[in-house]
Parts: structure tokens; C-alpha cells; sequence
């Protein structure tokens, strides 16, 4: 079975290669062209966040018992037909079912593909790689996304929907690959569990066990900073008065940099030995701050400095939270923390999008970086030793 299982690591890097939603540069583009406006597509965020918490919890514990290949399986399925939705789409609650949809594709992948690698490398003695090759993993998908976001540019000049078509056909892919995983020993032994009995046990343990429930708290302050920090880009190109065409370029541009600290992961554990989560924090509040008192093309260079955080951010928490969390409950505690993720960007995503309409972006960057400096330095002076 060994030799069998050590075979889901290289399948893993092909699932992740072709696990693409090559949207990011054109979204708010694709969105205004179908008639919305920005209050309704920073709407469509939280409904989207909404969906998340009320589906990450029942995925994991899915995951968990009925095993994570099937969830990675039908994950995909879920995901070509939420982009059909948003291809067929004309109004804003046809989008809305779109984005459950999509959700829910996320919420069964979400944990279950680090939680089987995991376990495959916990079965073969080998778990002290996981960083390593959840790093590979992820530089893999973000290499595919580099030369992704550098066409969908053109391609959506030439129609607005190819970069959706293109993306239902990575899906498929994903979804063939994702079928010749095979499950751990490891986590067959925990298959049989009840389904309430292992949310409720996983959300006692996340309760009462202060280290993990520390770094989930500095996951949902860092990922609502990250996620806010996306739907700015595009507004901001557009106040530098840059030509649409070239967002794709500047996204590939991203995408690499992002690629290249992907790689250094396990590296960057090292190099930041006790500071690897609250040096994230530091570097994502300096990017905002530059790109806020920046109003000149030079600012799209400060926002390549987020891209640091987000090619490491993944694989050093997957690294603090699986260090902690036995096999049984490890897919259903990383998404309950997602789900308390999604909670808070539920809530504040709709002030998010009324900001944006009276705030210009460049100053919207300023003030971001501020306040997530200023929360930065809270878990600096008083979390610390709980984040290492």
C-alpha cells in the first residue's frame, strides 16, 4: 500500500496544475459586462463567503469519512457547473446560485487535498517533506495561472466568455486526475466515524487546544486583508489608467513572483525562524501603505510585494495547523478554520464594496495598510509565542 499511496504525491502536482480558475485579471470586467456594478459584485463576495461557512464544515467531515478523493473528485464537477452558471448568467441572483455553487466546489477540495497528502507522507515516513512538497504543489498551480493570466487578457478581447470555457476544461482535467489518488490506511481507520460526533470533537479541539486556536484567529485577520487586497487590483489599474489588455501581463507578473517564494517556502520557515506567520502580516500592511501613497505605475511594484506573502502564507500555515492536529480530525479543523474565515468576510465585504464607491483606491490601499498594521502589532506584542 505504501508504494501504492506514494504515487498521490506526483498526482497531487497534476491536480493542482490543472485546479485553475483563470478569471482573476478580467473578473470585475466579466461582471460589469453582464450588468452589475461594484456594490453588487462585492455582494456576490460575501454571498460567496456565506456559502462557504455554511458548506466547509459538512464538506470536511465528508471528506473525512467517505474519504478525500471522492470530495476532490466531484469538487471539480462542482466547479464546471458553477462556471456554466456565470457563462448562461443575466441577473444577480442567477449569479448568486453561481457563487453556492462554486463554494461548494472549493469547500470539498479545501482541506482534503493537504489532509491526503499529509497522510500518503505520514504513511511512507516522509511527513517532515509536507512543507517541501505542499510548496511544489502550490508553485506548480501558480506556474499554470502564469501563463493563464498572461492570455486570458487577449482571449477575453476576443470574447468575454473564453476565459471560463478555458477554465471548465482545466476542470475536467482536474477532476480525471483527481480519480487515480488512492486513499491512506491512515485515513481508512477513521472512516467509519459518525458524522456529528466528528464535528462536534473537531470543534471542541479547536476550542480548547490555544495554539491552533491562536494561529485560526491570525488566519481569518491575514486572509480577509489578502482577499480585500485582490479586489482592488483591477480598480487601481484602472486609476494608473492602464490599458485593460495588459492586466493579464501584470497578473503573470504577479503569478511568478508569487511562483518563486512558493518554491522557497520551507526555506522562508527558516530564514524567519518564530516570526515566519507575523512577518507575513508585516509585509502584506507595507504593500498596502506603498501602493496607497502611490498614484504612479511604479505602485503596481508595491503591490508585487504581496504576492511574497501569498506564495508562502499556504504552506506555512497548512505547516502550523497539520503539526498540530491528529489525522482523524485534520481535514474538518482546517476547514472549520476557513469557516470562520468566511464569516468575517461575509460581514465586512459589503462595507468593503460601499467604501470603494466613495473612496478613491489609491487612498482605500493607504487606509487598508493602516489598520492592518496596527492589528499586526497587536498579535506582535501579545500572541507572539502562541504563532511560532
Amino acid at each position: 500500500m505504501k508504494r501504492i499511496t506514494r504515487n498521490n504525491i506526483n498526482i497531487y502536482y497534476w491536480y493542482l496544475g490543472f485546479f485553475q480558475l483563470l478569471v482573476g485579471p478580467i473578473i470585475t470586467l466579466y461582471l460589469l459586462y453582464k450588468g452589475l456594478n461594484f456594490t453588487m459584485i462585492m455582494t456576490l463576495q460575501s454571498l460567496f463567503a456565506v456559502s462557504v461557512f455554511l458548506l466547509e464544515v459538512p464538506t470536511g467531515a465528508i471528506s473525512d469519512i467517505f474519504g478525500r478523493k471522492r470530495s476532490l473528485v466531484f469538487s471539480c464537477v462542482a466547479m464546471i457547473i458553477g462556471i456554466f452558471i456565470y457563462i448562461l448568467g443575466h441577473s444577480f441572483w442567477v449569479f448568486a446560485l453561481g457563487e453556492f455553487t462554486l463554494a461548494l466546489g472549493m469547500t470539498l477540495k479545501s482541506g482534503s487535498d493537504t489532509a491526503l497528502i499529509y497522510d500518503t507522507l505520514l504513511e511512507n515516513g516522509r511527513e517532515g517533506e509536507f512543507t517541501k512538497i505542499q510548496g511544489k504543489g502550490r508553485s506548480t498551480m501558480l506556474g499554470v495561472q502564469i501563463v493563464g493570466s498572461a492570455i486570458v487578457g487577449y482571449l477575453y478581447t476576443i470574447n468575454e466568455h473564453l476565459p471560463l470555457l478555458l477554465s471548465a476544461l482545466l476542470m475536467l482535467i482536474a477532476g480525471i486526475i483527481a480519480m487515480f489518488f488512492v486513499e491512506t490506511t491512515i485515513h481508512k481507520k477513521s472512516e467509519k466515524q459518525k458524522y456529528f460526533t466528528l464535528i462536534k470533537e473537531s470543534g471542541r479541539f479547536l476550542l480548547t487546544h490555544k495554539k491552533v486556536r491562536t494561529i485560526v484567529i491570525y488566519f481569518m485577520f491575514f486572509m480577509v486583508f489578502f482577499r480585500i487586497g485582490f479586489w482592488y487590483y483591477q480598480p487601481y489599474f484602472d486609476a494608473l489608467s492602464i490599458d485593460v489588455k495588459y492586466f493579464g501581463l501584470i497578473f503573470a507578473f504577479f503569478n511568478i513572483i508569487a511562483t518563486v517564494f512558493s518554491r522557497l517556502s520551507h526555506k522562508y520557515i527558516k530564514w524567519t525562524k518564530g516570526y515566519s506567520l507575523i512577518s507575513l502580516s508585516i509585509i502584506m500592511s507595507l504593500s498596502f501603505i506603498l501602493t496607497g501613497i502611490t498614484a504612479f505605475p511604479i505602485g503596481i511594484l508595491f503591490i508585487a510585494i504581496q504576492q511574497i506573502a501569498r506564495g508562502v502564507f499556504n504552506p506555512v500555515f497548512m505547516k502550523y495547523m497539520n503539526k498540530h492536529i491528529e489525522s482523524t480530525k485534520r481535514a474538518t479543523v482546517i476547514s472549520f478554520s476557513s469557516l470562520l474565515n468566511n464569516a468575517v468576510i461575509a460581514l465586512v465585504f459589503p462595507l468593503i464594496g460601499y467604501l470603494m464607491d466613495i473612496i478613491d483606491p489609491v487612498s482605500m490601499n493607504l487606509y487598508t495598510g493602516i489598520f492592518m498594521m496596527i492589528g499586526t502589532l497587536f498579535f506582535f506584542f501579545f500572541l507572539k509565542k502562541k504563532l511560532v
